[in-house]
Formats: C-alpha cells, sequence, structure tokens
C-alpha cells in the first residue's frame, strides 16, 4: 500500500473517538518511520484544528544521543511543529531493545498521563509487526502475544494509536524521499546483538510472503478466536459478581486444557487487570489437579480457587 496523505486521512477518518479539536501526543524518535507519522500529523491536526505535542527521547545509550535529539527538535521546529526532549535515565548495564522500548514507552505515557492527553501516536509499521510476530514464534509466545502490535490500545487511560501498520517500510521510505524529509538512522539497527535485528536481517534475503501471508491469516483468526474463547466462558460460567466467579467443574472439563488455560487467564484479568499473567507452568499444575479430581484449594498468584461440590470458586485474595 502506497503511504500518501489522503490514505493516511482515511485511516485516521475511521476513528471516532477524538474530541472537538483534540490535542495530541506523537512520539518522535527522528527515524524515517516517527518523521513520516509526525509530518502526516501535523497537515492532519491542521485541518482539523487540533494541537500536536512531538516528544523526542533521548534514550542517553550513545554518545551523540542528546545532539540527535536536538537535531530532530531543531528540524520539528522548522516545520512548525512544538516539541519536547525528554531524556531517560542512563542505565549502567547494557540494555536490550525491548526494555528501552519500554523505558521510552514509560516516558511517553506518563507524560500524557501528567498533562491530562488522551491520544499518543507511535509509528510501528507492517513491518515491524512481522518482526513480532516472528520473534515471539521462536520464542514460543502465546496465542495472544503473537497477534503482535495492535493498532489501537488502551494502557492506563491512554489510547495509543498507529495509524502506519498498514504500510510496509519501503513505502514509508518512498514518502520520505519523496517529501525531502529529514531523518536519522539509528545504527544500534544494524546491531545483531539484538534479536530483533538478527530476524530483521533474515527476512531480508528471503522471499516474505509466505510468511507475511501467515501473519495475515492469523491475524484475520484472532476475532473467531477471542469470540469462541468468550462463548466457551459463558458456557461454564454459574454466577458472577465483582467479589467472585463461580465455574461448573463439569462442563469445564469438557474443555480442552489450552481452552481451560485462556480462561483461567481471562478470569485472572478480570480481578487483577492485564498488568500481569500467571505463569503457564502454575496454571497447567492447576489444570492437572482439576482433571484428577485432586483440587479442594489452590493460590494462583493471589487468584484463589476453591472447590466445591461440582463448583469452582474463584476470588481475589483479600477481597
Amino acid at each position: 500500500m502506497t503511504l500518501h496523505y489522503r490514505k493516511f486521512k482515511n485511516i485516521l477518518d475511521t476513528y471516532n473517538f477524538f474530541e472537538f479539536k483534540p490535542k495530541i501526543v506523537v512520539g518522535v524518535s527522528g527515524g524515517p518511520d516517527s518523521i513520516a507519522l509526525v509530518m502526516l500529523l501535523k497537515k492532519w491536526i491542521t485541518e482539523i484544528r487540533g494541537e500536536i505535542i512531538a516528544i523526542v527521547i533521548n534514550h542517553n545509550v550513545r554518545k551523540n544521543s542528546l545532539i540527535e535529539a536536538k537535531s530532530v527538535k531543531k528540524y520539528l521546529m522548522r516545520n512548525k511543529i512544538s516539541s519536547q526532549i525528554i531524556t531517560l535515565r542512563k542505565s549502567k548495564n547494557k540494555n536490550s531493545m525491548n526494555r528501552l522500548r519500554i523505558k521510552r514507552f514509560k516516558a511517553l505515557n506518563n507524560y500524557c498521563k501528567k498533562n491530562n492527553l488522551l491520544h499518543l501516536f507511535l509509528g510501528h509499521h507492517f513491518d515491524d509487526n512481522v518482526e513480532t510476530y516472528i520473534t515471539r514464534k521462536i520464542s514460543g509466545s502465546s496465542f495472544e502475544g503473537l497477534k503482535s502490535i495492535q493498532e489501537i490500545t488502551v494502557i492506563d487511560k491512554i489510547l495509543i494509536i498507529r495509524p502506519l501498520l498498514s504500510f510496509k517500510k519501503k513505502e514509508i521510505y518512498k514518502f520520505i524521499k519523496k517529501n525531502s524529509l529529514f531523518y536519522i538512522e539509528d545504527p544500534t539497527n544494524r546491531d545483531e546483538n539484538y534479536t530483533r535485528v538478527v530476524v530483521r536481517n533474515y527476512l531480508k534475503t528471503i522471499d516474505t510472503k509466505i510468511i507475511e501471508k501467515e501473519f495475515l491469516a492469523f491475524i484475520d483468526y484472532i476475532p473467531n478466536y477471542f469470540n469462541m474463547n468468550m462463548e466457551t466462558l459463558i458456557f461454564v460460567i454459574v454466577n458472577i459478581n465483582k467479589r467472585q466467579i463461580i465455574i461448573d467443574n463439569l462442563k469445564l472439563k469438557e474443555i480442552d486444557d489450552l481452552i481451560i488455560e485462556r480462561l483461567i487467564i481471562y478470569i485472572y484479568f478480570f480481578f487483577f487487570g492485564k498488568n500481569s499473567i500467571p505463569r503457564s507452568t502454575k496454571i497447567n499444575i492447576l489444570i492437572d489437579k482439576l482433571r484428577n479430581n485432586d483440587l479442594k484449594f489452590f493460590n494462583l498468584k493471589s487468584l484463589l480457587i476453591n472447590k466445591k461440590s461440582n463448583l469452582l470458586l474463584f476470588s481475589a485474595k483479600n477481597t
């Protein structure tokens, strides 16, 4: 899909959650993805008479990171885009790519919360999603993990929006070149000490059509998967309130172990949110006890499970 403003605007027009004259935040690393995104957003936000603030993260890893951040800020200023540099605390230990991403995202999210801003835009694209899919598949990620990066998510009441996920990296480069835009190439993108870089370089050596087709088919199936799990959960629930969920144990034992594991995770999310998740090994111990009729009481990371007759009572510790 060719990247140009009309297609980009059409994507934003499908969203119906912007307030009148919205004020939005965009994370800008200075790379081609974030530069393309901020320039497209600048045109869009001007048309709807909103406001945009670009947050430039100085990751503080390389010696010249602050110089790069200042050059990005100057470029944004020349294009009449308000911006602010946030410098991350320097770490004595070598950071993994994932740890750096988490630190950058936390800084952006905290800025939004502190300033009561609802919409945070990030420049992830289609290739990022395929790389994430492959990386997580290699590491044995769960079905939920394999769904990779989502276009729209809500974290700590901040709406995270990634409108470039339909566009490939090569299309972003074409947009950058066509519009003569400034950008910075991060040298860590060539460092094969990072797993993602190894995966990225491998994908450059093969025909990626089969992998991309597999990924897209997987994404298309996700709604059916979650609908199936929700229908199954409704099938086994006897009663639910904010303090307790009661499950029919006999009905639950009719279900495949993998589906039971997902249902238990959903119940855990109900009480504790999605910020933490119990280990699969512990859940499998619980399932084994259910299968062997060896369960009276179980503590799953503060999720308490009591068996009474043919019922399982789920509740949160200290509630």
